[in-house]
């Protein structure tokens, strides 16, 4: 009988230990598929969530250049152009400036007389008659092909998205007007679109005419880090990981990176100038999902 149970108990333990070890190894691999499943699902929901806010940034430079063409083509503001009548076009536009900032952010309202010269600014109005050929590359492009351009450009207020259109008096070229609006305030606006934190950092070079500089925090090698809707970027991104995304030939470039105690997907996308120059990069963070 001991015999009987002692062959018995020697054939189940094996079994038992190979069934446990089994179902470990099944459990075990259901759990990283699992994982690996839900990081491809949001990586794929994130880079949606990135391509939403490019989308969301050329339409408000598309909004900005076409209330820049609605001002060119009123025949009081060519005039007031032609005739460098400041007077005119203050009493004309800054009551409807300090409604649009008031009520909807607006940022700037600006005007200027060939080639690149300052001749009104509604948001500094003492300011005036500086030329600006020397960094203000959109006024620069508007008056030498006398055509309208829009996208992000470094001023002395930073990185601003901006539409620029061309005024003419009599068929001749006489001036260009411009529409803008800060980053920060458009990134915040994303943010409450696609629940995600996001940021932009550009080439250090082009700000170098931006007061600000000597005042911002991070930087990373040839980048600095404007603005993030969370708190240190330095926590999310890091200088490789951008040289990497600048060097990817795919549109977006993905990393997983571990901060404060916890996993996120960070996302890089690069975001072009109104020249289509690639001075500029997006990255969006959420945090890693955990399987149930």
């Amino acid at each position: 009988m001991r015999i009987e149970l002692g062959l018995r108990a020697g054939i189940a333990l094996p079994l038992l230990a190979t069934l446990f070890f089994g179902m470990a190894a099944i459990f075990i691999f259901n759990y990283y598929f699992q994982v690996n499943l839900l990081k491809e699902e949001e990586q794929r929901s994130i880079e949606a969530s990135v391509n939403t806010a490019h989308i969301l940034l050329e339409t408000s430079t598309i909004n900005y250049q076409q209330m820049a063409m609605l001002v060119s083509k009123i025949p009081d503001v060519q005039e007031a152009i032609y005739k460098k009548d400041r007077n005119r076009l203050i009493s004309l536009f800054q009551p409807v400036f300090i409604s649009l900032k008031d009520n909807f952010g607006l940022a700037q309202v600006q005007f200027h007389l060939p080639p690149a010269m300052s001749f009104i600014r509604f948001h500094d109005l003492e300011k005036y008659g500086d030329d600006l050929s020397a960094f203000r590359k959109t006024v620069v492009q508007v008056a030498t092909t006398n055509k309208g351009v829009r996208g992000p450009e470094v001023g002395v207020v930073g990185l601003s998205l901006r539409g620029v259109e061309p005024i003419f008096y009599k068929d001749n070229y006489v001036g260009s007007v411009e529409f803008g609006g800060e980053i920060n305030v458009e990134l915040e606006k994303i943010k409450r679109a696609i629940n995600a934190d996001l940021g932009i950092v550009v080439l250090k070079e082009p700000l170098s005419v931006w007061e600000g500089l000597k005042n911002v925090k991070y930087t990373f090698g040839q980048w600095v880090s404007i603005y993030f809707t969370k708190q240190d970027p330095k926590l999310f991104i890091s200088e490789n990981a951008l040289k990497r995304a600048t060097q990817s030939k795919e549109k977006y470039y993905t990393e997983l990176v571990s901060a404060e105690g916890k996993e996120y997907i960070v996302v890089y996308s690069p975001f072009k100038d109104f020249s289509g120059k690639i001075k500029n990069i997006l990255y969006c963070k959420r945090k890693a999902p955990q399987p149930c």
